[in-house]
């Protein structure tokens, strides 16, 4: 499955989501809502992951980058 596409999916359904948990939320239970959250939680760790390790790999790059040049002489 693709990410692009899933993820497209996800905030298709998480407006939709928004959307009915203001208009009718009385349904979900507190272990309902609890899922959600812990869901959304596990999100956020995995974005703040992949975020870090972009940062990690472009500072490596910069880093080689500039120890080359020095190297170098430039």
């Amino acid at each position: 499955m693709d990410a692009r596409r899933v993820v497209g999916d996800f905030l298709y359904l998480s407006k939709e989501l928004f959307h009915l948990l203001h208009q009718d939320s009385e349904d979900l239970t507190d272990l309902d809502l609890q899922l959600l959250r812990s869901q959304l939680h596990v999100l956020e760790i995995q974005i703040t992951n992949i975020q870090s390790l972009r940062e990690l790999r472009t500072k490596d790059s910069e880093t080689a980058k500039y120890l080359e040049e020095l190297r170098r002489g430039d």
